[in-house]
């Protein structure tokens, strides 16, 4: 009997809607998994940078591309700050699993947000996760 395991982050990508070419930035890692699964999705002609606010989820996200075999650009810099130019993301995912968000305070949450309207494109998406 042939069992066939579910990808874990199926619903995840397709809930983001992300497609071969777009551009995209994740704000926090607890899952290197989840990176690596929107990652490949874009492919070669498209990006996905990972923006991640210390060393550890730095590490997470650099494991989680290396065993997928994907390409991540990594930057390690807080929500509020993205070294990222205005309107150059397709989709911009925070992953929020560890409270990376949602432990922040409200004034410091919303300029998070802001950031990540910035760097949307008119018309970009954006996904929260938890």
């Amino acid at each position: 009997m042939l069992i066939r395991r579910q990808d874990p982050y199926l619903l995840l990508v397709s809930m983001a809607g992300v497609k071969k070419g777009d551009r995209l930035v994740q704000v926090g890692c607890a899952h290197g998994g989840r990176l690596a699964a929107l990652a490949g999705k874009v492919g070669l002609t498209g990006r996905a940078v990972a923006v991640v606010p210390d060393s550890e989820a730095a590490a997470r996200a650099s494991k989680g591309a290396a065993d997928a075999g994907v390409l991540v650009e990594l930057e390690t810099a807080p929500p509020t700050r993205l070294p990222i130019d205005d309107g150059a993301c397709d989709l911009a995912v925070v992953d929020d699993t560890a409270g990376f968000v949602s432990t922040m305070a409200s004034g410091e949450r919303v300029a998070a947000i802001r950031e990540l309207l910035r760097v949307l494109r008119p018309g970009g998406r954006a996904i929260i996760v938890g």
